[in-house]
């Protein structure tokens, strides 16, 4: 299945049709200042009008493009975060584990869960967790695969990562989950 792409500007296009329009500007609009005015007094008076055109111009077409840029970003970010709460809605509702991440040099890797399996390990939503809180949660044998999941997480450069992990019930029984 193909995929359709949008025709959009790339920074390169559009620096390079920024260079020829301006350039063009430039050549065309001096031949024709040089033809019009009729001395160095007149020509001076142009060459600033010139000038205070093509800064208008230019502010008109990055306004345009940045609106249309924007409007487009814009819309994106809704979109993922639309699937993201979808996303999240789907997981709870399968009785599911959401998992979110951070990381600070001060105090390393937390995390805050919500969802179905966090109410069932009697896990407090929205409150951020270290290491050791959710280890108390997990499977003995899947400890060390633990670790090196979340040790895997580099802040600014999200990576997906799967790991199948068992949790241990308040009830005894245990639960396998993939966590992503």
């Amino acid at each position: 299945m193909a995929i359709k792409r949008s025709l959009t500007l790339s920074p390169f296009v559009f620096a390079l049709c920024y260079a020829i329009f301006g350039a063009g500007y430039i050549l065309f609009s001096d031949r024709i200042l040089t033809s019009l005015a009729g001395d160095y007094a007149h020509y001076q008076q142009l060459q600033t009008a010139k000038g205070w055109v093509f800064i208008l111009f230019t502010a008109v077409g990055l306004w345009l493009l940045m609106r249309r840029a924007w409007a487009r970003l814009s819309q994106a970010a809704e979109a993922a975060i639309k699937a993201e709460d979808r996303l999240r809605l789907a997981l709870t509702a399968a009785g599911g584990l959401v998992w979110q991440a951070r990381v600070s040099p001060e105090i390393g890797t937390e995390w805050q869960v919500t969802g179905g399996l966090a109410r069932q390990l009697n896990l407090p939503e929205g409150r951020w967790f270290g290491f050791d809180e959710m280890a108390a949660h997990l499977h003995p044998a899947d400890l060390a695969e633990f670790r090196r999941h979340f040790e895997r997480i580099v802040p600014g450069h999200p990576e997906i990562v799967e790991s199948l992990l068992r949790f241990d019930m308040p009830d005894g029984t245990i639960v396998s989950h993939v966590v992503v």
